[in-house]
């Protein structure tokens, strides 16, 4: 094999064993400070636990790993815990609406209905739900095709060929 191929194949291994190793970190902080009774210990690493997040995310597309369902496994569990922690943004929720509110709801049933955590959920999907509806009231795009069928205006006429007098 020539160095360049060897090289490639080292600059993939090690890419993947960084997402590996961010990845363990990121848990690492996001239990430091999910067991932390001091709010300045949790905040701190919870902003380190999400720093790793973020890189976690910049540099997976870059990368194939070998055992993708371990690490998916893992990552999933990673992303409960930042939300646990109160990092509830578009990128540890998901940008879909569902996916946002089953990862919420997931959540809600793991944590103790009596916390305030649980109320913060539950505000937070509450929100999602009427932004979803509020939406639906007035679109913002033309994407309600349908049409009522008594509208003349709306109805469509069959083109009649026109034939040319000679």
């Amino acid at each position: 094999m020539s160095q360049w191929v060897v090289a490639l194949e080292n600059g993939i291994q090690a890419r993947a064993d960084f997402i590996r190793v961010e990845l363990e970190v990121g848990i690492a902080f996001a239990d430091v400070a999910l067991s932390a009774h001091d709010e300045r210990k949790r905040n701190r690493n919870t902003k380190k636990a999400y720093a790793a997040y973020v890189a976690i995310l910049r540099f997976m597309p870059q990368v194939v790993l070998p055992d993708a369902s371990a690490f998916i496994h893992d990552f999933e569990n990673f992303q409960r815990k930042l939300i646990a922690l109160g990092e509830m943004g578009e990128d540890v929720l998901g940008r879909r609406l569902d996916d946002r509110i089953r990862r919420l709801s997931t959540m809600a049933d793991l944590v103790p209905q009596s916390s305030p955590m649980h109320q913060r959920i539950t505000e937070r999907i509450k929100s999602e739900l009427c932004e979803y509806f509020e939406r639906e009231k007035k679109p913002q795009y033309g994407a309600d095709r349908r049409r009522p069928k008594s509208d003349p205006k709306m109805r469509i006429e069959p083109s009649r060929k026109h034939r040319s007098s000679s």
